[in-house]
């Protein structure tokens, strides 16, 4: 954990100094709060991390970094807010592969386009996906529950 800190501390530092680098305003940035929009519930794992880098980046830039959480719809609600921002710096967020690549197939429209309306500043960690099944469950391998799901797909689009 401790590695994993350092490591963040790390990034916030980097993150920070590629975002004063990139803006180029008449003063100097950053010259009032810089609002971190969560996609997710206080207390999850997302909102952890991105207090913390906020504190970080807060005693980086010498302006306090307010983290708004924005739960709801997959992440869209908070990153479709963010598309709508100013592109001036003082919005950002945190995204996963949920909010960037996972909700631009599921949703038809999420408010936003990930490609256009997005620049990352920085990678602040990774998690492991996993694929678990109940015991009983037939599906032993990916390709089963991608079956087991393009069967029920199938079902429901007769039904419907």
């Amino acid at each position: 954990m401790i590695g994993f800190v350092r490591r963040l501390g790390s990034l916030v530092v980097a993150f920070t100094t590629t975002l004063v680098a990139t803006c180029a305003t008449a003063q100097p940035y950053p010259n009032k709060p810089i609002r971190l929009i969560v996609p997710l519930a206080a207390g999850s794992t997302a909102d952890i991390v991105s207090r913390y880098a906020g504190l970080e980046l807060a005693k980086a830039l010498g302006q306090p970094v307010v983290v708004e959480n924005k739960p709801g719809a997959g992440g869209t609600i908070a990153m479709a807010e963010l598309a709508r921002a100013p592109a001036d710096g003082y919005t950002i967020a945190f995204a996963s592969q949920g909010t960037l690549v996972f909700n631009q197939a599921i949703f038809a429209k999420p408010g936003y386009d990930s490609a256009k309306d997005f620049q990352p500043i920085a990678f602040l960690g990774g998690v492991s996906n996993v694929m678990i099944v109940p015991p009983t469950s037939p599906a032993t391998k990916p390709t089963d529950v991608i079956a087991a799901a393009k069967a029920m797909i199938m079902r429901i689009g007769r039904s419907g």
